[in-house]
């Protein structure tokens, strides 16, 4: 399993286009996971390329209101694929 995380709430961060992220997403040898907080739903569609299975999305697990379930979640990968958020 592979955390993934794309995009930054920071207005002003040069964020990567979500299409250079399909040659990674699209292994199939590999199962991905949402570690992308906000209203995520417009850039799935964008990133899975109409196979919405490609990526998990546990709705269920909101880092900005426990982050010791995302922690768990994130510890639960067996790896994690991120930008810089921040500044």
């Amino acid at each position: 399993m592979v955390g993934v995380a794309w995009g930054s709430s920071n207005p002003g961060k040069d964020l990567p286009p979500l299409t250079a992220w399909r040659g990674l997403l699209g292994r199939q040898d590999l199962q991905f996971v949402s570690l992308q907080y906000g209203r995520i739903e417009p850039d799935l569609k964008i990133l899975t390329d109409g196979d919405p299975a490609r990526i998990l999305h546990d709705v269920l697990v909101d880092q900005l209101v426990d982050m010791d379930l995302f922690a768990a979640q994130v510890a639960a990968m067996d790896a994690v694929v991120t930008i810089s958020n921040t500044g």
